[in-house]
């Protein structure tokens, strides 16, 4: 009964839809001035790293899907600006199974001025820098 009653509470844990946001390299509505060739907006997405169910990661991991950006190429012949948009998809097969589920780091601090010992351990996910 104890092992069902913890395989359905990973079961539930795991239900979260894999979701995809947003990252604007600039404020929204903000005033920018750009010359020839200069990004005038960028955005990244990421998206939910996707376990073993097809849902989101319970430590809440991310893996690229790509960019958008968009950039300043000048006037045309009528003084109206011009822009070309660029957009990036990234297909990956990163998933909780592809990817290191946590890290464990135990540290063991001593005081030189008294005799106070400290141990931990933690363990949460790795984190990334993609």
């Amino acid at each position: 009964m104890r092992y069902s009653s913890l395989f359905v509470a990973v079961m539930l844990s795991a239900c979260a839809p894999v979701t995809q946001t947003a990252n604007l390299n600039k404020a929204s509505g903000a005033q920018a001035y750009a010359s020839v060739g200069d990004i005038m907006i960028h955005a990244e997405a990421k998206e939910s790293l996707p376990n073993a169910f097809g849902q989101a990661d319970i430590f809440g991991r991310t893996r690229e899907a790509g960019f958008s950006e968009l950039r300043y190429m000048g006037f045309n012949k009528q003084k109206q600006p011009i822009f070309r948009r660029r957009d990036v998809d990234v297909v990956s097969n990163a998933s909780t199974m592809t990817r290191t589920p946590v890290s464990v780091a135990t540290v063991n601090a001593q005081s030189s001025a008294g005799s106070v010992t400290a141990t931990g351990t933690a363990i949460g996910p790795l984190r990334e820098n993609t």
